[in-house]
């Protein structure tokens, strides 16, 4: 028995990344023969491998960069993975209150800070959160898409050990080493005012890896994989009306003032963003749906033909719940008129009368003040006035008969 813990323990010591293994003698204390005879076939195939590939990670990396793997410390993370895969490992949110950060569905954050250690020894990585749910969550129960890992800046702060395919190191390999490792990146971006080189390797959207070369040493490492995985569990479409589908009231007048956002749609008042159900009050039916549901805090588009027509019209729509639901419970909150629309009897009104038609003059009275930029062409000028996430407008004005061409309005 004791001959086969001295050998287990030899072979230990001798594996390149002994440091990977946490080897506590008393643990061993308990094992049968069995089980020891088991740990040692082990740690010879560890070391055989080892010395076969001449990479001393090569038996716990796989050798494929875009398999999204990193050693940090001796523990393996590979991209997405779940946080706990990270508190695990003992590391915890520098800013406690971003665990409770809301994600929408299918969005991204950029980077969070996480740390690790005391504040003599302190670790620190930044690490990008996606929500791969149908409904909103905190960055708690999101997964990790992506890291940065990069060489500290202060001497308070202390390195992570991170190691890649084919054994890359930070802080320890060259340009020249990365890509004798993994070929021809897709980018290469050189400074020309300092010496450092990005090498980017990709393979598909949001599936990339970056090194950042600075003064011939790798200094950071920078991963992003948001596939999706495989069975991954989702809440379920709510079919409860949201609370600001229930509390809207249809305007009754519209007014002088831009901001309401009030519009006379089709010979009906508005106010933006309106429930489709306000839509179908006024005798409209949903007729084509791109999706059988809307994630939260996300937008999709519906067609609706009205009462007694023949044509169906494409409306944007936006959920502002933080579940997934019906595209029946959602809100329209976009409407453009053309004058070609308003050719085949197409009416669409914004404050102070602004429609198709309207004189250049009498929408600059209405929204001189709001424009915040102009795009002149030959034959249009385009005005804007927009103010992110409260109101955005547009008009096209004719350069010769200065009338309004087109509009659109959006919240």
């Amino acid at each position: 028995m004791k001959r086969i813990v001295c050998t287990l323990l030899c072979l230990l010591l001798l594996l390149p990344f002994a440091n990977a293994f946490a080897v506590d003698l008393s643990s061993l204390e308990g094992l049968s023969p069995e089980e020891l005879q088991k740990l040692l076939e082990t740690a010879g195939q560890l070391l055989e491998e080892t010395q076969t590939s001449g990479d001393p990670y090569a038996s716990l990396l796989s050798g494929d960069l875009f398999a999204f793997e990193v050693l940090i410390d001796g523990t393996l993370f590979a991209f997405p993975s779940p946080l706990s895969a990270f508190t695990d490992a003992g590391w915890k949110f520098k800013n406690e209150a971003d665990a409770d950060v809301e994600l929408g569905a299918s969005t991204y954050v950029s980077l969070v800070d996480m740390i690790r250690g005391n504040i003599d020894e302190r670790q620190a990585i930044d690490v990008q959160f996606i929500n791969f749910d149908i409904s909103a969550q905190p960055l708690s129960n999101c997964y990790v898409g992506g890291i940065r890992l990069e060489m500290p800046y202060s001497r308070s702060q202390k390195s992570v050990e991170a190691v890649m395919a084919k054994g890359i190191t930070l802080g320890v390999s060259t340009r020249e080493d990365i890509m004798a490792a993994y070929g021809e990146p897709a980018s290469i971006y050189e400074s020309e005012s300092s010496d450092y080189v990005t090498l980017s390797y990709e393979q598909g959207s949001y599936q990339s890896i970056e090194f950042k070369v600075i003064d011939k040493v790798l200094n950071t490492i920078r991963i992003q994989n948001f596939a999706e995985p495989e069975d991954m569990p989702k809440s379920e479409v709510s079919q409860e009306v949201p609370d600001y589908i229930k509390a809207y009231v249809a305007p009754t007048e519209l007014g002088d003032d831009p901001l309401s956002l009030i519009v006379e749609f089709e010979g009906d008042l508005y106010r933006l963003p309106a429930p489709v159900s306000a839509f179908e009050a006024n005798g409209w039916k949903v007729v084509k749906t791109n999706a059988e549901f809307v994630g939260a805090n996300g937008s999709s588009r519906i067609e609706m033909r009205r009462e007694g027509s023949n044509e169906n019209i494409s409306f944007y729509i936006q959920n502002y719940s933080d579940q997934a639901v019906l595209p029946a419970n959602c809100a329209i909150n976009e409407l453009r008129l053309s004058k070609y629309n308003a050719r085949d009897g197409r009416t669409l009104v914004v404050a102070g009368g602004i429609t198709v038609g309207s004189t250049k003059d009498e929408l600059m009275a209405v929204f001189g003040d709001l424009f915040t930029y102009t795009s002149s062409y030959d034959t249009e000028t385009t005005y804007n006035a927009r103010e992110r996430g409260a109101y955005s407008y547009y008009f096209d004005v004719d350069n010769d008969t200065n009338l309004v061409t087109s509009l659109s309005v959006e919240k």
